[in-house]
């Protein structure tokens, strides 16, 4: 397999071989499949992406980054609320540098309670308070198709910019029902996006 081929194979469930959902653990597996490449006489200038210079500037690009000290992986985990964000916005920053554009299949915005916790004090006064708040947030979910894979879909729940449930299945109709479970969402709630 190739890079590319390799990647897309753990895309799918990738702790099953790198033994945890994040970036970082990614990175680890990529460094040794080069390393196991080098003594093998392959040429490694013909893998893409060059993963120790052209990806890592141009993960820098995207993300707004001055420099590439820390490595895309180190980019990409910095950008992330858990790891595994981090491991789904590699893919997506893989995707565009491949040329690939997966479309939103069906989308849907409902409202969701968020639980807030607001905390008064200050430093030295010995003494807080805690407040606890539901509020009302509108969420949207998006079934988006996965390439070059196309045999399954990912389930991707936003409040805001802000990801808050990543999920996938084999199909739009096991995802449909995996967000009615979760989330109560009917099927009639669904539309189709404009493209």
């Amino acid at each position: 397999m190739n890079i590319y081929e390799l990647l897309d194979f753990l895309r799918r469930r990738p702790a099953m071989y790198i033994w945890h959902n994040s970036v970082t653990h990614l990175r680890v597996f990529v460094d040794g499949y080069f390393f196991c490449q080098s003594p093998t006489g392959s040429n490694l200038s013909t893998e893409q992406p060059d993963f120790f210079g052209g990806f890592n500037h141009w993960v820098a690009d995207e993300l707004g980054f001055d420099g590439t000290s820390s490595g895309w992986a180190g980019m990409i985990a910095t950008r992330s609320i858990v790891p595994e964000h981090g491991l789904w916005l590699f893919y997506q920053l893989l995707d565009k540098y491949r040329g690939f554009h997966p479309r939103t299949l069906m989308e849907v915005e409902f409202k969701i309670p968020v639980l807030s916790t607001v905390r008064n004090g200050s430093l030295g006064s010995g003494s807080w308070s805690e407040s606890h708040s539901n509020r009302i947030q509108f969420a949207k979910i998006t079934i988006e198709e996965v390439l070059p894979a196309q045999d399954w879909v990912q389930l991707i729940v936003r409040v805001g910019n802000n990801i808050i449930e990543l999920d996938s299945a084999d199909n739009v109709v096991l995802a449909i029902e995996k967000a009615h479970e979760k989330f109560g969402v009917t099927t009639q709630d669904w539309s189709v996006p404009n493209h």
